[in-house]
């Protein structure tokens, strides 16, 4: 009697392990499929382009990718469905190197004939691609106003009290003048065409070009 009850308690608990194990191969694989899920949305907001972005970047480096589609048993080669892989491969290089464009792309596609087991020609359609991987450099309007400071070279001759030039200051290269307060502005020239917010009435204001 003590040998089947010790059998049930070792089949119970066989049964609890195996439970166990079922679970966290699961919770493992819901985890793994989030994480494709998480990549795959990033992904899909990389920018391919096979010219150049209007939005402010830095390049990153060089990308390749390939990508091809066989004819099937049934179906022609699809060179759309290459294009759409190479692609994929091109946004997936980018985010690995943390771009969040690839431009200044190329694509050149070949044909290729190979034989199937019944010994008929089948259609392979490859396409290369490389480009350029950038980082977009987010423009906001606080970190442009930081830049922004007064021209001392012009400052109240009534203050008695002489104002040291900051570092940004020393750096800047455009020089011009709030619209509205008259207030002399000077910033660094990466901030050309950007608007900011003069320093002393606040007001929005357009950068010069140069």
């Amino acid at each position: 009697m003590a040998l089947m009850d010790k059998l049930k308690e070792m089949a119970v608990e066989g049964q609890r392990k195996m439970q166990e194990l079922a679970a966290e191969g699961q919770r493992n694989l819901n985890a793994q499929k989030a994480q494709e899920d998480a990549k795959e949305r990033a992904s899909a907001q990389v920018i391919v382009s096979t010219g150049d972005i209007p939005q402010t970047h830095r390049v990153i480096d060089a990308v390749f990718a390939m990508d091809s589609h066989q004819e099937g048993f049934l179906s022609a080669a699809s060179p759309a469905k290459a294009f759409e892989g190479v692609k994929r491969q091109l946004r997936e290089a980018s985010l690995a190197l943390g771009g969040d464009a690839v431009i200044n792309c190329q694509f050149e596609y070949r044909v290729a004939l190979g034989q199937s087991v019944f010994g008929n020609a089948k259609q392979c359609i490859e396409i290369f691609a490389y480009g350029t991987a950038v980082k977009l450099v987010k423009d906001s309007r606080e970190e442009v106003t930081k830049t922004v400071g007064s021209d001392t070279s012009n400052a109240n001759a009534r203050d008695p009290a002489p104002q040291q030039p900051s570092s940004t200051v020393i750096a800047l290269e455009i020089a011009f003048t709030c619209p509205k307060c008259a207030q002399s502005l000077k910033v660094d020239r990466s901030c050309a065409g950007q608007v900011a917010n003069c320093p002393k009435c606040n007001a929005e204001v357009q950068i010069p070009a140069s």
